[in-house]
């Protein structure tokens, strides 16, 4: 769901398909130097990252992390 797109930018919620980029961003050098390691190794492991997440803040609080996209 986009929540705001621009000629340039796009703004969109999390979604269960999102585990594979979600599954590479986690374990990128950066993410694990400077955030931490979430020991995210799977997509089975991402998707329940994501549920457990992401997705349930939008579901309990109304809003979470959104996406951008260039």
């Amino acid at each position: 769901m986009n929540i705001a797109e621009t000629e340039r930018l796009v703004i969109s919620k999390f979604a269960m398909e999102d585990a594979g980029f979600y599954l590479k961003l986690l374990n990128t050098p950066h993410w694990i130097k400077y955030i931490g390691d979430r020991n995210v190794r799977s997509i089975k492991e991402a998707e329940d990252y994501l549920a457990n997440g992401i997705l349930k803040s939008y579901y309990e609080l109304g809003f979470g992390f959104y996406k951008l996209q260039l």
